[in-house]
């Protein structure tokens, strides 16, 4: 899945080195306030580092609810509407689910969903399907029976 979306977001970036003239559009829509402090300055240095800077040849319109999911779905589509190159998630399933209802064909890639085939938000893991794709924390979805299993074997034989 990380390879899915690194791939998605390249395929981006190669677009923009085939086209210098273009500016690109990046996205970025967020539930929680402070991903604009944390995630997102390595996200633009590491595109920097590409040759993709903010401003120049690439465009970065953030959009963050601030906490509120309710205001997700008017975030996304106002974003959508600026025609984006791609727009990212930020963590969690409802960001993701958000920008898949908006996303209109606009490649479509999430941070960190725990469980997106569960949350409906991919078809598969292995095949994400239409224009969604993004990273997974698949230790979230197995801590359950990691302890499970850790608690059977600990105790002794009845």
């Amino acid at each position: 899945m990380k390879t899915l979306a690194g791939a998605t977001l390249l395929g981006v970036a190669r677009k923009a080195s085939a086209q210098k003239a273009k500016s690109f559009i990046i996205a970025y829509l967020a539930l929680l306030a402070g991903e604009d402090r944390s995630f997102v300055p390595n996200f633009l240095r590491r595109l920097d580092q590409l040759g993709y800077v903010d401003g120049k040849n690439l465009h970065f319109v953030y959009r963050s609810a601030e906490g509120r999911p309710e205001l997700l779905p008017g975030l996304a589509s106002d974003l959508i509407r600026m025609k984006p190159d791609v727009l990212v998630t930020g963590f969690g399933t409802v960001a993701a689910k958000a920008g898949k209802a908006a996303g209109n064909g606009i490649p479509v890639v999430f941070m960190a969903v725990g469980d997106p085939v569960g949350a409906g938000v991919v078809a598969s893991l292995a095949r994400p399907g239409g224009n969604v794709t993004g990273l997974s924390d698949l230790a979230a979805g197995i801590q359950g029976a990691r302890l499970q299993h850790c608690a059977r074997s600990s105790l002794p034989p009845r």
